[in-house]
């Protein structure tokens, strides 16, 4: 989440101007989605795999479960609509809805595959959540040493 880390830098100076507070106000976008995400994906997806289980004659398979992870290319949708908007400095309000859309896409397909991780490694489920968390936080680590350099020379 390359926006985490250079939300700051882009909406502190002209045209925005925004204070700290002002700053962290933009979260409620993504705030909003991933509730969204999580009431939408958590309702349906136990429908969808039942309705899935009924078409294979009652049999059950963890891979259903990723089925709902094609709602998850709203996050590309959100996070191009991002760029384009911070690009044109267009309102601070258009970003933050479209940093919602971005987290949404990301939060349904964090359920999809975490639910699918529990169905299929049930044995190693622990295992298999505790990698994740290390990559992501390797990952985010890595971006931190970067990001803000990158966007600056852009």
């Amino acid at each position: 989440m390359a926006q985490c880390i250079t939300l700051a830098q882009i909406f502190s100076p002209p045209p925005y101007l925004l204070s700290p507070t002002g700053v962290g106000n933009l979260f409620l976008g993504p705030f909003i989605g991933c509730i969204i995400a999580t009431v939408v994906v958590g309702t349906y997806n136990d429908i969808v795999i039942r309705a899935c289980a009924r078409k294979n004659r009652g049999v059950y398979e963890p891979e259903y479960r990723l089925l709902l992870t094609a709602v998850g290319l709203t996050a590309g949708a959100g996070l191009m609509v991002f760029g384009y908007l911070c690009e044109r400095k267009v309102s601070m309000y258009g970003v933050a809805a479209a940093f919602g859309l971005n987290m949404f896409g990301i939060t349904a397909i964090n359920i999809t595959v975490c639910s699918y991780g529990l169905d299929a490694y049930r044995e190693m489920s622990s295992d298999v959540f505790v990698a994740a968390i290390i990559f992501k936080n390797f990952l985010f680590y890595g971006f931190s040493w970067f990001v803000n350099n990158w966007v600056a020379r852009s």
